[in-house]
């Protein structure tokens, strides 16, 4: 169960990641550079470690303690407010924020980080539009900085999800490299982390760096003036003339048209470009997403029809041998068994909540089971690995006992009586 371990923690600490830097870069609109630094910066160091530490003893207990959660963030609640100062109220919706979305953690099927989710691709709108605000007032350290954490987070997925098709893959070869798989993506962290302090505290690379990008943004500018002056050029001349000389006598009686707004890289409002920018930078990640997306469905598919392929080869070659139930077919099947349960406890009164594992549905009221029945149901809920047919139907007697036991007799006694 390793390898679980290690994929489904790997999916958890990308989504905290993922969430903490939606909130840092969200408070960079509230609060200044300085405070973003010296106080929310660390905070923010400390909800990623405290968060990490309670998702790794859940994946390991195979248990949500919510109590050992909010314990964990009032510690943080005190520390932010009381030695790192930052606003009572940012943190206390911070860390509001954070137990919703890790209780989702743990509900999600997925086997791989979803590069392409909509969540994702909301962090990268925000991150955007952050550095457009930041270029608008011209605050160079603040555009650095969220410069670098646009890399940083691009970095981390990108490592972070071939680290997760290595620990998933079947290749012999990859399994030799599979035990240094999370530090592939902590050195990977680690590096690119070090590279943007390195830049941040040096002043000549940092000036360099954000020259290069403001360079990048004339380009851009210039490119949207273009664009603008040719589809310009396809209206009604006449027409866009007189709306023209009108706007600058309008502009000319209230002030505001100054003469060096004539200039020729300036004659592109920037705003327009603010927005061509946000725009061109959400489709090419849109774009990117889509089409990594579509490969892997591809790669799933091709992988699962050669498995089909040499199956067939091998059933024709040798007798067929029941013992073991194919991944999808076990699934189905413990699945049934433990829905069919739901519902029987429902009517009683004794459903299974929303966001509840099933070790705390069964010890809320009063189910005791072994540890072989908890991890047959968490290697097809969890996992990928193919389950032994005397494990399904242990696991199916299992739950046919607990009905009749829990649900049932019970009932024909009320009957009875």
């Amino acid at each position: 169960m390793a390898t679980f371990f290690k994929n489904r923690f790997l999916i958890n600490l990308l989504h905290i990641i993922l969430d903490i830097l939606f909130l840092f870069v969200t408070f960079s609109y509230i609060v200044n550079y300085d405070q973003l630094i010296n106080q929310y910066f660390p905070f923010s160091v400390l909800l990623l470690i405290g968060s990490s530490i309670f998702i790794a003893y859940s994946l390991i207990t195979r248990s949500m303690k919510h109590y050992l959660l909010v314990i964990i963030y009032l510690i943080l609640l005190f520390v932010g407010i009381a030695i790192f100062f930052t606003h009572w109220l940012i943190t206390l919706v911070t860390l509001i924020f954070l137990v919703w979305r890790i209780n989702s953690y743990f509900q999600l099927e997925a086997k791989l980080f979803e590069v392409n989710g909509g969540y994702t691709l909301l962090f990268y709108l925000n991150l955007v539009v952050a550095i457009i605000v930041t270029v608008y007032k011209n605050q160079d350290h603040l555009l650095a900085l969220l410069l670098l954490l646009f890399i940083f987070q691009l970095t981390i997925i990108s490592i972070g999800t071939m680290v997760q098709r290595l620990l998933l893959s079947e290749k012999p070869l990859s399994k030799l490299k599979k035990r240094n798989a999370l530090s592939l993506l902590l050195f990977g962290g680690f590096f690119t982390l070090g590279v943007g302090l390195f830049i941040l505290t040096s002043p000549l690379i940092k000036s360099v760096f954000i020259k290069f990008f403001r360079k990048i943004l004339l380009v851009i500018s210039y490119a949207v003036e273009i664009i603008i002056t040719f589809i310009i050029s396809l209206l009604p001349k006449e027409k866009m003339q007189r709306n023209l000389e009108s706007l600058k006598l309008k502009l000319q009686e209230d002030n505001v048209l100054r003469p060096e707004q004539f200039v020729h890289h300036e004659t592109v409002s920037f705003p327009i470009v603010e927005i061509f920018i946000a725009l061109l930078v959400v489709g090419i990640i849109v774009y990117l997403m889509k089409k990594r997306t579509s490969e892997l469905i591809f790669e799933e598919e091709t992988t699962l029809v050669s498995s089909q392929t040499t199956k067939s080869i091998n059933d024709s070659q040798h007798p067929i041998n029941r013992s073991i139930v194919e991944y999808s077919i076990s699934v189905g099947e413990v699945r049934e068994q433990v829905l069919a349960l739901e519902q029987l406890s429902m009517k009683e009164g004794q459903g299974r909540k929303k966001f509840e594992s099933i070790r705390d549905w069964f010890e809320r009221i009063g189910l005791n089971e072994t540890e072989d029945f908890f991890e047959t149901y968490e290697k097809v809920r969890y996992g990928d690995e193919l389950i032994p047919m005397e494990m399904i139907e242990q696991f199916k007697k299992r739950v046919k006992a607990l009905k009749d036991e829990h649900f049932l007799e019970p009932q024909k006694n009320k009957r009875g009586k």
